[in-house]
């Protein structure tokens, strides 16, 4: 497991923008706190918030999942962490979904407690690239819905349910 300090190193090697390396902090610190309440594996949380979007040293559209796993493969970093860098987008990807994108063969749906809770805190950071305040898991989902994606919504909703029951906690107050 690639430690805080080797992370940042990476995602500097891979030359990934200040602004992406500060979202990475962001989503770490949020997906930290929420590990602590839900009892995860605080090392792997790191290392997979850290390095979620190490894919964004290459480009900035929706293939950033797929380039930043192909980085992490290349890298061999442990293959959790590859997963939750798989599985980060939106509140997951379905076969079908991943398949009518073209990505490659794969699973990018969050399973682990730790991949569901990069994930979520991924999607209520919000963009990298357009950063403003920290969303509430409605607004996060609301984002998705504005944009035609409505399955995607609703898994987001799922999730942040699924994670504020899990942790016994409303997570848009911590």
């Amino acid at each position: 497991m690639p430690s805080r300090q080797e992370c940042i190193r990476i995602l500097e090697e891979e030359g990934c923008e200040p602004a992406v390396i500060e979202h990475c902090f962001a989503v770490e610190a949020l997906a930290s706190k929420i590990g602590v309440l839900c009892d995860a594996n605080l090392d792997l949380i790191t290392a997979g918030a850290l390095l979620h979007d190490v894919g964004r040293s290459i480009t900035h559209d929706i293939w950033h999942l797929v380039r930043g796993v192909e980085i992490l493969e290349r890298r061999e970093i442990d293959e959790r962490v590859i997963a939750i860098a798989r599985k980060h987008l939106g509140a997951g990807l379905t076969l079908d979904d991943a398949k009518g994108l073209g990505f490659p063969d794969g699973d990018y749906m969050p399973s682990t407690i730790e991949e569901k809770i990069v994930t979520y805190s991924d999607n209520v950071v919000g963009d990298p690239l357009s950063p403003d305040r920290r969303k509430t898991g409605k607004e996060a989902s609301w984002e998705l819905m504005e944009k035609g994606l409505e399955t995607a919504a609703e898994r987001a909703l799922a999730l942040h349910n699924e994670l504020c029951n899990y942790c016994d906690e409303d997570l848009d107050k911590i």
